[in-house]
């Protein structure tokens, strides 16, 4: 995705020391987030982490037991949920059971702060999210696939502030899940003019997520919350190269990062009082020739397993005590005389943790 240029826009969203639990459990605490017009936030998190309750505390359903949430400069809490120019799809598609998809997109449509033809704005949307013919049927009579871009369809024609995603891939199979991570790359944001003809910030996007992957294919920004709090908010680059806690590094990336064990630092001269050390399993490379002089690590390992996994080859290798996972374009079975291989990986691939930055981890 191209980034856009946010540079100057307003800041739409902040939520500043908030806190809420659940019958007597933290659920998020002292946490603090901001937004600006046009951006796509994604929030990334384990199950249990907060995502859905953000959500809902930016929506209005659930109020903060302490902290601030403002909306367009404007505390939020004085505002009713159906007010506060905020759009939430929810992860099970609540769309009216016994409305047409059109008439549930109407009425989105004409809740809008935004004037607009409603019948001419519904049939393009429907025609870009390739829904036009089934608009007459109720979502009773539709695929899971099609309901799920009605649904959307519906909360961007609110044309709001701030559009909620909650989990939007869930429950979708891999062609489904490639066609909807298109669709929402090229999401409209553009919110058209106010009444008097001036142009009006371009909606911004908080959508929640557990998958790291699907982050880094459409954030603008991606906020890793963790043990109710956001510990890191950076670029996708920023957050995938320079994690801050370990907790950042296991949420990107399929198979999980490698975390260095303190009895193999030694073997690669790794400073021990750094709190973790990590390497990507794509930066470890399963070597087949002489060391042509650049400066790697390399160290002898036995090949476990190996297993072709959405295009590459994932190979599990046992090494100073601890196992590696690897990611390569070709099957090391292939290669590896026997069961043993040589294992490299470049110096400035291996990345520094420090404690005072992993303490939430």
């Amino acid at each position: 995705m191209i980034e856009p240029d946010l540079g100057g826009e307003p800041e739409v969203l902040k939520l500043a020391g908030v806190d809420w639990s659940y019958d007597r459990d933290s659920i998020l605490h002292s946490l603090d987030f901001s937004l600006v017009a046009g951006e796509h936030c994604v929030v990334l998190g384990q199950s249990g982490s907060g995502k859905s309750t953000l959500l809902r505390l930016i929506a209005g359903l659930i109020s903060p037991q302490s902290g601030s949430i403002t909306i367009n400069q404007q505390p939020a809490q004085r505002v009713s949920p159906k007010d506060r120019d905020v759009s939430l799809m929810f992860q099970d598609d609540r769309l009216y059971p016994h409305l047409s998809l059109r008439r549930a997109m109407n009425l989105a449509c004409r809740a809008s702060l935004v004037n607009g033809n409603v019948a001419t704005e519904v049939e393009c949307l429907a025609a870009r999210f390739q829904i036009t013919d089934i608009l007459d049927r109720r979502p009773d009579q539709v695929s899971g696939g099609q309901l799920r871009r009605a649904a959307l369809a519906k909360a961007i024609l609110r044309r709001p502030t701030i559009l909620l995603l909650d989990e939007p891939l869930h429950g979708l199979d891999a062609s489904l899940r490639e066609d909807f991570l298109s669709l929402l790359n090229e999401l409209p944001r553009r919110r058209g003019r106010t009444a008097d003809g001036k142009p009006l910030p371009p909606t911004a996007i908080v959508h929640v997520t557990h998958d790291g992957d699907e982050a880094m294919r459409l954030a603008d920004r991606i906020a890793v919350l963790d043990q109710g709090r956001i510990v890191q908010s950076a670029t996708p680059w920023e957050i995938y190269r320079r994690p801050q806690t370990l907790a950042v590094a296991r949420a990107l990336g399929q198979p999980s990062v490698n975390v260095i064990l303190p009895i193999a630092r030694n073997a690669f001269a790794l400073d021990a009082n750094a709190a973790h050390w990590i390497v990507r399993p794509e930066d470890i490379k399963v070597m087949f020739g002489p060391n042509d002089g650049s400066d790697e690590a390399r160290w002898p390992a036995e090949l476990v397993q190996s297993s072709f996994v959405n295009g590459s080859w994932i190979s599990l290798w046992r090494s100073h005590q601890q196992e590696w996972r690897c990611v390569s374009g070709e099957d090391p079975r292939e290669k590896v005389a026997g069961h043993t291989g040589t294992l490299s990986i470049p110096r400035d691939r291996i990345l520094r943790i420090d404690p005072a930055l992993s303490q939430s981890s």
